[in-house]
């Protein structure tokens, strides 16, 4: 930014940050799955509300077999081993904050 007048000139620098809405109320059709080994799973899709989530990350990971994607948060596939039900988070995340569920 310049300013000026008879008497002289100045110049500041200003640094602007705009984030994107923090996304919020990350969820799946359903709160709990059950999956049997060696059976294809549909592909399930999250929602949000907020702003747009450009990564997901999920903690721990899943059993092997299943698949998913940090893109889009979708997960798939056909589960190759078995064990006791387990909660995972989800967590989605954009430039302006985060969302999560179990």
């Amino acid at each position: 930014i310049t300013g000026s007048n008879s008497t002289g000139v100045i110049s500041a620098d200003i640094y602007l940050t705009i984030n994107d809405i923090s996304p919020s109320s990350l969820v799946y059709s359903n709160s709990s799955y059950i999956f049997d080994r060696g059976v294809g799973i549909p592909d399930l899709f999250p929602t949000n509300l907020g702003g747009a989530i450009i990564a997901y990350s999920v903690s721990p990971e899943f059993p092997a077999g299943i698949s998913f994607n940090t893109t889009t948060g979708v997960l798939s596939g056909i589960p190759s081993t078995f064990g006791p039900s387990q909660n995972y988070t989800i967590t989605g995340v954009n430039s302006g904050g985060s969302t999560s569920v179990t």
